[in-house]
């Protein structure tokens, strides 16, 4: 999974770049072995976008890192 595309699905803050994002997410079948696949990424970001992203809202790293914790626990 590239980079911008966490980038990307972070400052997402429209229904439509989210929907765009999700899906080009889940269209990952790469065998590499990458930080977080592109999946289970998408699980956090539902997760953030539903909790302090709720209707466009800001997020901030530390939002990130909770909803991080609350899917795939370090």
């Amino acid at each position: 999974m590239l980079p911008h595309c966490v980038v990307a699905g972070v400052a997402a803050r429209l229904e439509k770049q989210r929907v765009a994002i999700y899906e080009r997410l889940m269209s990952f079948t790469d065998p590499r072995v990458w930080f977080l696949c592109g999946s289970r990424f998408c699980y956090i970001l539902h997760h953030l976008w539903h909790s302090a992203g709720v209707g466009g809202g800001a997020v901030t790293w530390d939002d990130y890192v909770q909803s991080r914790h609350a899917i795939v626990p370090i």
